[in-house]
């Protein structure tokens, strides 16, 4: 496999793992956790995983106030976890609805891409971390700067991080 950019790495990460773990923040600072199902078959070009939701959902809800969350990856049958952040968005286009139903990753939502109470969450992945239990190595696949994630100058890293003596990364 030929991997061109570090959004093509997390890409390679997760794509086998497409539910994950979305945590949001509500408007009283708690944290709320739901199991959500990645809809696209590969990462948009800015670094977006596009997750269908109710637009009654608590996730819904929380992102309007606060847009900073989380998503949490775990194969089920490799030793591998995955956590990117980002900022998080509704989206009701219909015809990015419709493009993104076909695909086939609908998780929780049924009946038509045309449904209103259907919402598109898009996360703009600013940070990903990668763990391998067996290496018990966390890599820090990339890293946007505030810059970059502007829009203007800056750079995405790789770069190997290790845990604190005598803890394991699990």
């Amino acid at each position: 496999m030929n991997i061109a950019t570090p959004h093509d790495e997390l890409w390679a990460l997760i794509q086998d793992t497409p539910a994950c773990v979305l945590t949001s923040i509500s408007p009283e600072g708690d944290l709320h956790a739901q199991p959500l199902t990645v809809c696209n078959r590969q990462i948009d070009t800015d670094g977006t995983l596009w997750f269908f939701v109710d637009h009654s959902d608590e996730v819904a809800h929380d992102v309007l106030d606060e847009p900073q969350v989380s998503a949490s990856f775990a194969h089920p049958h490799r030793p591998e976890f995955v956590c990117v952040s980002g900022r998080a968005r509704l989206v009701r286009d219909p015809q990015r609805k419709r493009e993104l139903w076909a695909e086939g990753r609908t998780g929780r939502c049924f009946g038509s891409p045309d449904d209103p109470h259907i919402a598109l969450l898009g996360l703009r992945v600013t940070h990903a971390t990668y763990w391998n239990v067996q290496t018990q190595r966390m890599v820090e696949v990339f890293k946007l700067t505030r810059a970059s994630s502007m829009g203007l100058a800056g750079a995405a890293m790789r770069a190997p991080l290790t845990a604190p003596r005598g803890m394991s990364i699990y």
